[in-house]
């Protein structure tokens, strides 16, 4: 059995980019698990995904000045990190489509930006790693701000 694919969606409605990528990846063989702050009210969830509570990996509290001000991509950063802390496997960005399945053999698993930095649109770090560590420092360390590129204006439309 392939390795399950996690996301995160903030927000009440998934979209069709969004289904999308969660039918490619149970089309291809991933099971794959939704996480959700309000998991009970999320409309348009396919078919075979499970849907999980959020709070399981990231308390709201802890990221919500990230998600209340409109920096989705960011508190979504912090998320997937605390994912790979505690050994949950893939992360993925809900705005791929799965031809074939994720089936590395690696430990790390990054996506690939261009040639000179890495993107975490996919994901997998061991949980005791020191990136993983790392990564999950900076939100306490630095309050967050700036360290992790330029963050979006609030009038700006999120992603999950």
């Amino acid at each position: 059995m392939l390795d399950p694919l996690n996301s995160l969606w903030i927000g009440d409605k998934l979209g069709y980019v969004e289904r999308l990528t969660m039918i490619s990846a149970l089309s291809v063989g991933h099971p794959f698990r939704l996480y959700s702050y309000s998991p009970e009210r999320l409309c348009g969830v396919p078919s075979g995904v499970e849907v999980r509570d959020a709070n399981d990996v990231v308390e709201y509290p802890a990221l919500a000045r990230y998600f209340d001000r409109g920096h989705l991509a960011l508190g979504s950063d912090f998320f997937r990190y605390a994912m790979q802390a505690k050994g949950f496997g893939y992360w993925v960005d809900l705005d791929l489509c799965f031809l074939r399945p994720l089936d590395f053999r690696d430990d790390y698993v990054f996506g690939w930006e261009h040639e000179t930095s890495i993107n975490g649109a996919i994901l997998r770090l061991p949980p005791g790693s020191a990136i993983v560590r790392e990564l999950c420092e900076i939100p306490t360390s630095t309050g967050g701000h700036r360290s992790m590129g330029r963050e979006r204006p609030s009038s700006s439309a999120g992603d999950g």
